[in-house]
């Protein structure tokens, strides 16, 4: 897939959220809808690139969360909790002067979309989640402190350990198109172009290495039922057929919490909203918006 990239205009803004820089790209017209878009995982907001080309009418604020992209690293012991996240992004519609807005997440960015618009229901329009609803319930209570112990150490490691150096972005891309969740080598080069630090001897990746440490503290399918319950605003998710592999009973009962849920499942991987499947996406995207969808290739 070839992007012009002299057809991506965005504005750059950052702003200070808690006490830390947070990025963002902002595509789209300053009177069009309102939406705060989420990225996943060790992403960034390049996550979102694509999808903004083809639905210009909308006014797309997408941030690199903190650890993430362009911005600041938690500071201390700080970690990467989803709560932590929504009161990030919470802070930022005050900043935006948002009181009205709609948000947009992929994988963790979705869950965080969730767990934002179940904590203030009346702050947000709509809700548009891409291959997330609810992290996979993985920790089992038994385990907490064993993963709390695990992360402490860890990060004490990381005083000895200094970060992957690759030879240049085109074996960074690499790593990354091999890395956790496969992706496709032109979605990895829009990530990595934003992810990655230039240095005289090589290239790095931006984000924290703490985000690799498992959470102690990840909300419970049960808590997420729970935040589900509280959203009021209409919602569309759409799940990859060869995406993040799910627990189909868990994911059924979370569908049904919902009071306003449509659900779409496309052909594709975990990042099908950077790949082929992009269009499909765009298109699902401007219908539950009500937006103008313009395809990749008039753009």
């Amino acid at each position: 897939m070839t992007i012009n990239k002299d057809k991506m205009m965005w504005k750059a803004q950052s702003f200070n959220v808690n006490g830390l820089q947070i990025h963002a790209k902002v595509w789209g017209p300053e009177d069009g809808e309102r939406v705060i878009a989420l990225h996943g995982w060790l992403d960034n907001a390049a996550s979102f690139d694509l999808l903004a080309l083809q639905l210009p009418k909308l006014r797309i604020c997408a941030i690199d969360l903190a650890g993430h992209g362009l911005s600041d690293h938690r500071p201390g012991w700080g970690h990467y909790y989803f709560n932590e996240y929504v009161f990030d992004v919470l802070e930022l519609s005050n900043q935006l002067g948002w009181d009205k807005f709609s948000l947009m997440g992929h994988s963790m960015g979705a869950h965080i979309s969730l767990m934002a618009a179940g904590t203030e229901p009346t702050l947000v329009n709509k809700l548009m989640l891409l291959e997330g609803f609810g992290a996979p319930s993985m920790v089992a209570p038994e385990t907490i402190p064993i993963l709390a112990q695990t992360a402490f150490r860890k990060t004490i490691g990381l005083r000895q350990k200094k970060a992957p150096v690759y030879p240049d972005l085109d074996a960074a891309t690499q790593a990354r198109v091999n890395g956790f969740f496969k992706i496709e080598e032109p979605a990895a080069r829009l990530l990595c172009d934003r992810g990655s630090r230039r240095h005289a001897d090589g290239v790095t990746f931006r984000s924290d290495p703490r985000l690799r440490f498992i959470s102690s503290s990840a909300a419970s399918h049960n808590e997420f039922c729970s935040y589900i319950r509280t959203v009021t605003a209409p919602s569309c998710l759409i799940l990859a057929e060869e995406g993040v592999p799910r627990d189909e009973a868990e994911m059924h009962e979370r569908i049904s919490a919902h009071k306003n849920l449509r659900v779409e499942y496309l052909p594709g991987g975990h990042h099908l909203h950077m790949e082929a499947q992009s269009g499909d996406v765009a298109k699902i995207v401007a219908d539950f918006f009500e937006t103008q969808h313009i395809p990749l290739h008039d753009c």
